[in-house]
């Protein structure tokens, strides 16, 4: 049974007090950007309406009346028929904007259409006992009471408004709150049908939209996901409203023509400086805090003509009074202090809607007593709840709280106070459980719209009450329409649909294929001639001068983390603050800070590589990582937040414990993980990465295993093994399909061959290469391991006991099977293979990667065997935990049995 988001029983519920009083010229709209999905959008329209006026529509729709008793009553019938001939003129008023032809399809587009009305229809008795139906039809005959009174009482507020409060402003405001009422209604009937799968409800929030008429269209934004009068006043001013309604339509019932998020979920966000946010409580507010500091920062950079927005913008970002207890909006919040204590430039504007209940919990006042002690400065309306508002008091409020961020660049809040949630969180909230019934319908009946018109009236800017009318019931047929058009489009059926959006795809590389020389002056070129002079040096040194050269090669390029500025804890960053003064920068430690800044900063259309101190660390910013993660696939291919994220303090070490020698790993769908072993491919490798983040949106995590960073040596102390040349400005990147394979004898000292390919693979062993008889994949601290290990091998094999010849392939990229890798296993497909993994077993990347191959049939007919670290933790100033030699070994004696 359908749950109605209550738990007394449905009824009608008592019409509020009869109160009269306005219809004017409908809202001019004025064309709108263009993107790929909104090309699709419409072309998918044309293609309706092409249907529509093939010749058939009269016969689908005639037929609707022959449909037999099951199908409603008459007027029911009547109506559903008046819907569809209704959507029919939309559609192709839709298709003429986009430029179509007559179409040839029109019985199967009509049906499609007619799904949803059908069933509407049908359900037309019981859909009256939803809640919002009723206090929909309330709303509906009040305006009609209102618009046949022809005297009213006054509200006291005549006089007066703010100048920038003009009746064409009004309109927009209230016609976003009307479609915000009747969205939320049509979403309910949609979920009641099983046509839509989303109801949280903005209801009693319809009147918020005056933060995006204050705010303006390049101020970058990001909603919580109630504040949908917001997302419709923002766009209502610069884009037709039906077309803005037929969006919101797509994202209730999960349409892959939804532009922001093609379907994958219901989300406010999509538009150039509208930015997705996910249902998670407060994920929006760090990074609203990074792209505060980023719009400063940006400017000064890159100039103010190629940054994403201008230096005087707002980041605005809102919110409810329940998340503000939520840990990420701390987060932020300390942050904004800390950067306004500083003296740093952060206009961010946190806005708070309260309406003293997270779901089920009551606030209890606490809001207002710990804004008290925010340490920022803030704006609260007067709201006095129940459905009262001071349209004055609101717009003003916020005007002073816009301006007053604008003017000093400091962070503030908005508190919108008084606000009444009506209908509960969402559909499935059993409100019955926590609130009394009468509770329970005054909160449904408190309208705020009811004291907006009257106001709207008294103050001048609604010439009439029939005005009113008119356009509620304008935006009545627009939604119902929407919804019809939407549910009819096409949805995700299939898995690759939703695979093929899980990252962005990679950027063709520049034809030398050089990461560092690409769009670097000759004097960084001088630099990186005078590099390749120097002796082979440790893996630091590189990593150290790759971000030196990294920086100066790209005036977008910046650089945060924890105690960066000073070298950080490996020495990797030394110097780089002084090079560099305004683009390397430490943030307090705090992770998710960390991210929030980077991520707010790749979206001010800086190129952020972002400092992690510890792995283990990175559990403290688990969930914004994640939607950095996964914010490719939440917007169907449209946001895409290129980053590399640098993560240090991985495996073996004796010093700090379990907790500085984390080696567990985090390999989420849509991240690009790769570990090398060495630092001339290292350099390879993070150009290639820096390269991807920045051309693709690719988000790159880089682990760095901390017993490599110094190392010197392979098998001995004084054989200077492991060190390496930095490679040129024209070596070629470091790809994430290609592995490097060991061609030296074992035990001595090494070489390497790039293998991506089959060709690639022939090209080795046809150069004299030994045929091996054992095969060790690896990578990271893993590479130098396996290299000895072998070595041991080699040197204890006798006749056909052991391994004479087992060869090495150094594997950087992690959580799934690499081109390269799959070609060297095809070069020889019977040979043994150990997968030498230095996370804990249970959590080792070649896990997957096992599977992979397994599934695909590239370890059939061959022994197998995975070595790992211990399924423990690590103890202070002790290795016995880590892979060793010896598990490596023993994985290839239990593989080389006879």
């Amino acid at each position: 049974m359908c749950d109605l988001g209550l738990a007394v029983p449905l009824r009608r519920v008592a019409q509020p007090r009869s109160r009269p009083g306005s219809p004017g010229s409908r809202q001019r709209t004025r064309a709108h950007a263009r993107t790929p999905r909104r090309e699709a959008s419409e072309a998918s329209e044309a293609r309706q309406a092409r249907h529509v006026r093939s010749g058939r529509v009269g016969a689908r729709v005639a037929g609707q009346a022959r449909l037999g008793p099951e199908r409603g009553t008459r007027r029911e019938r009547t109506k559903t028929a008046t819907m569809m001939r209704r959507v029919a003129r939309r559609a192709a008023a839709s298709a003429s904007r986009a430029g179509a032809g007559p179409g040839r399809r029109g019985a199967r587009s009509v049906r499609a259409l007619s799904v949803y009305a059908d069933k509407r229809g049908e359900a037309a008795k019981r859909l009256e006992e939803l809640v919002e139906v009723q206090q929909r039809d309330v709303f509906e005959k009040w305006l009609a009471d209102l618009a046949a009174t022809p005297k009213r009482p006054g509200t006291g507020l005549g006089g007066g408004t703010p100048a920038s409060l003009t009746p064409d402003m009004a309109r927009t405001w209230l016609r976003a709150g009307f479609a915000t009422f009747l969205l939320h209604t049509e979403a309910r009937i949609a979920s009641y049908l099983g046509e839509g799968f989303y109801t949280i409800g903005p209801c009693g929030e319809e009147l918020v939209g005056v933060l995006g008429l204050l705010g303006r269209q390049n101020d970058p934004m990001a909603l919580h996901y109630r504040h949908v009068a917001v997302q419709l006043s923002r766009q209502f001013a610069v884009r037709p409203e039906e077309d803005v309604l037929l969006d919101r339509a797509r994202a209730y019932v999960c349409s892959s023509l939804d532009p922001v998020t093609a379907g994958h979920h219901c989300a406010l966000g999509g538009g150039n400086c509208d930015f997705y946010v996910t249902s998670t409580l407060a994920s929006q507010c760090p990074p609203a805090v990074g792209r505060a500091m980023g719009i400063r920062l940006a400017p000064r950079l890159l100039g103010e003509d190629k940054a994403r927005f201008p230096s005087d913008a707002v980041s605005i970002v809102s919110l409810g009074d329940g998340s503000v207890n939520n840990a990420m909006t701390l987060s932020a919040m300390n942050l904004a202090k800390y950067a306004q204590f500083r003296g740093f430039k952060t206009p961010a504007l946190m806005v708070i809607t309260n309406n003293e209940l997270c779901i089920s919990l009551k606030g209890h006042g606490y809001l207002r007593h710990m804004l008290e002690s925010s340490g920022m400065k803030v704006f609260q309306t007067t709201g006095a709840g129940a459905g009262h508002v001071d349209l004055n008091d609101l717009w003003k409020t916020t005007e002073d709280a816009l301006g007053y961020v604008r003017k000093r660049a400091r962070p503030a809040i908005l508190l919108l106070d008084g606000i009444t949630r009506r209908f509960g969180h969402a559909a499935t909230d059993r409100q019955g459980n926590y609130l009394e019934a009468h509770e329970i319908e005054a909160a449904a009946a408190a309208n705020p719209l009811e004291d907006a018109c009257l106001q709207a009236l008294d103050l001048g800017l609604v010439d009439s009450a029939a005005d009113l009318e008119a356009w509620w019931k304008d935006l009545r047929g627009q939604v119902e329409d929407a919804f019809v058009r939407a549910a009819a489009e096409p949805k995700i059926e299939t898995r690759e649909q939703v695979l093929e959006k899980t990252q962005a795809p990679l950027a063709s590389l520049p034809t030398a294929s050089s990461g560092s020389n690409h769009g670097r002056s000759e004097g960084d070129a001088e630099a990186g001639r005078a590099s390749r002079k120097r002796k082979p040096q440790p893996m630091r040194t590189h990593m150290n001068q790759i971000f030196h050269e990294a920086l100066a090669s790209d005036p977008a390029a910046v650089y945060i983390g924890e105690d960066v500025r000073h070298g950080g804890y490996y020495r990797v960053t030394d110097d780089l603050a002084k090079s560099f003064p305004e683009r390397v920068q430490d943030v307090p430690p705090d992770e998710t800070s960390v991210f929030g800044i980077g991520l707010g900063f790749t979206q001010s259309g800086l190129a952020p590589i972002v400092e992690m101190p510890y792995a283990k660390y990175l559990d403290c910013a688990a969930d914004l990582f994640f939607e950095i993660v996964m914010s490719y696939w939440c917007s169907g291919g449209a946001q895409r937040d290129g980053m590399v994220i640098r993560l240090q303090g991985f495996d073996k070490g004796v010093f700090g414990g379990n907790f500085h020698t984390h080696n567990t790993l985090h390999l989420p769908p849509g991240l690009d993980v790769v570990c090398f072993s060495n630092g001339w491919d290292y350099v390879r490798g993070m150009r290639h990465a820096l390269y991807q983040a920045k051309h693709a949106g690719r988000v790159i995590m880089s682990v760095d295993s901390t017993d490599l960073l110094y190392r010197r040596s392979l098998f001995s102390d004084e054989d200077a093994h492991w060190l390496r040349e930095y490679p040129s400005a024209d070596e070629p990147m470091l790809g994430f399909e290609t592995v490097m394979v060991y061609t030296n004898a074992p035990g001595t000292a090494p070489t390497t061959a790039d293998v991506s390919t089959s060709e690639d693979a022939e090209k080795v062993w046809a150069s004299g290469t030994e045929t091996p008889d054992l095969l060790i994949f690896s990578y990271g601290n893993g590479v130098p391991t396996s290299l000895r290990a072998a070595a041991s091998l080699a040197a204890t094999a006798s006749g056909d006991k052991g391994a004479e010849r087992p060869l090495v392939v150094d594997c950087p990229t992690l959580g799934r099977p690499t081109e390269g890798m799959r070609a060297v296993l095809e070069r020889f497909p019977q040979i043994p293979v150990v997968f030498a993994d230095v996370c804990k077993q249970g959590q080792q990347p070649f896990a997957g990667t096992i599977t992979a191959l397994q599934t695909s049939g590239h370890l059939k007919n061959r022994p197998w065997q995975c070595a790992t670290a211990a399924p423990t933790y690590n103890p202070l100033g002790k290795t016995v935990t880590f892979l060793n030699e010896d598990d490596i070994i023993e994985a290839a004696a239990r593989c080389c049995e006879p």
